[in-house]
């Protein structure tokens, strides 16, 4: 598949996160500025059009240009205002009962946490990860005061 190719569709895949992330009611708390690259081409009219559609759905859209080893490229960037969810991996274990344990202890103590499950190399990984609206630096400090050790970061979403 064609890195053009490749593009458009991270660049569509995008657009149906990003719309279901805008269309999220929005929650009081701390409020951040965050953008996210949703495609990179080589040509400046695909760039165009991607932005013109986001821009229609209401997204706050922008074209950069970036010179790598002497190729052009227009990324198209959003960017949101507001507040957002920062999610941690709090654990990791293939025992699910030890996994249900440390989540049961976090929402005990007032922590929004849920658990995943996912199979590498034909084991199966139970996660639990920690949701927080606000700060990064709070959150991490929320967890260390429980006694975890450093969180792995995860991802963070507009909300």
């Amino acid at each position: 598949m064609g890195f053009a190719v490749r593009s458009f569709i991270l660049g569509l895949l995008c657009i149906v996160c990003l719309s279901c992330a805008k269309n999220t009611p929005q929650q009081e708390g701390p409020s951040y500025e965050v953008t996210y690259q949703v495609g990179a081409f080589l040509n400046e009219e695909s760039a165009t059009t991607l932005t013109e559609k986001l821009q229609s759905a209401g997204f706050d859209t922008s074209i950069e240009q970036a010179r790598v080893d002497d190729v052009v490229f227009y990324r198209v960037l959003v960017s949101h205002k507001g507040p957002i969810l920062i999610t941690y991996q709090a654990g990791a274990f293939t025992d699910l009962a030890n996994a249900e344990k440390l989540r049961d202890d976090l929402q005990a103590k007032g922590m929004e946490c849920s658990i995943e499950s996912a199979v590498i190399d034909g084991v199966t990984y139970h996660r639990v990860y920690v949701q927080n609206q606000g700060g990064i630096t709070e959150m991490i400090a929320k967890l260390k005061n429980m006694g975890l050790g450093e969180p792995l970061f995860r991802d963070m979403r507009s909300l």
